[in-house]
């Protein structure tokens, strides 16, 4: 991720394992990495994402309680069902509304912020009404889910590379072969994921940059936003200053200003012109993460930070 330009990425469902990585990072134990932003993962029984298993208002404060003991910076959540399980329907609901009221009211008492996975109705307005701070995918948003999140001043971070036609090809061969029913209801929400987001747009809605993808893949999803129609520029703060702020960072993170951690890419070509040439690795010349150059081109290798 560090070398495509990527300085901090955000490991969703990372839980306490990852806590013990990110440590790492940040103490210098392991380099060249991009920082890691770690979520754990409290859900219901049978939920679409797994982590802490809590079923009821008391079960759901515990679960938080022990999320943020083990280290966790922010709690991810679902509200619906996905696409990737083959015994469960994107349509299905997951936490009730009780519950995820309960889960955002604990994870806010101790500063951290909510994320949920939530792909369809009634779970998008469910997230929504309850404050969770971040709604996840939306691939099948309604007008009325749009307005739940504009109302309330809330960001959707839309994850477009999971229904997009990259998607599709960078898992040709990969493990999602073996499960044809993810890759079928994917292809089949491409239209509607887009058209939520373009909706949205147009409605003011607060966007932030999420992937489900691989490494590197915020570049493609600034892409894709620019496709549904934000400017360049407007992709590229979604992508630094909105996601920062959406996790809970942006007092560290997300801009270029006195105080704050000197993260700098610089890139070939004018990306105000063409954001697409950020997708393009050769088109990344240098990445400079907490003031240190930690990647680069040929031409700039002098500048590289010293390992040890």
């Amino acid at each position: 991720a560090l070398d495509l330009g990527v300085t901090t990425v955000v490991n969703i469902t990372g839980g306490p394992t990852a806590v013990v990585l990110s440590r790492a990072i940040e103490e210098g134990l392991v380099d060249r990495c991009a920082r890691q932003v770690v979520a754990g993962v409290v859900d219901c029984t049978g939920g679409h994402v797994r982590g802490v298993v809590a079923d009821g208002p008391w079960a759901v404060r515990g679960g938080v309680r022990e999320v943020c003991a083990a280290g966790g910076d922010l709690i991810k959540t679902a509200s619906s069902g996905g696409f990737a399980g083959e015994n469960e329907e994107a349509w299905w609901r997951d936490y009730t509304l009780e519950e995820l009221e309960v889960l955002v009211d604990e994870a806010h008492s101790k500063g951290k912020p909510v994320a949920v996975h939530a792909q369809s109705q009634p779970g998008i307005s469910n997230g929504a009404k309850a404050g969770c701070d971040m709604i996840h995918h939306g691939s099948l948003m309604d007008d009325q889910g749009l307005e739940d999140i504009v109302s309330r001043g809330l960001y959707f971070v839309p994850t477009l590379w999971s229904t997009s036609k990259i998607r599709a090809e960078q898992c040709a061969g990969t493990e999602f072969e073996d499960a044809p029913w993810a890759l079928q209801r994917m292809d089949a929400a491409y239209e509607t994921h887009r058209e939520g987001v373009r909706k949205g747009y147009e409605m003011g809605i607060k966007l932030a940059v999420g992937t489900d993808g691989r490494p590197g893949d915020a570049m493609y999803e600034m892409l894709e936003m620019v496709w549904c129609g934000l400017s360049p520029m407007e992709a590229i703060i979604a992508g630094t200053r909105n996601t920062a702020e959406a996790i809970g960072k942006l007092d560290e993170l997300g801009t270029l200003e006195t105080g704050k951690k000197a993260d700098v890419i610089i890139v070939e070509g004018n990306p105000l012109n063409d954001i697409e040439i950020m997708t393009k690795q050769e088109n990344i010349l240098l990445v400079m993460k907490d003031g240190k150059v930690e990647a680069t081109d040929e031409a700039y290798r002098m500048h590289l930070h010293p390992r040890g």
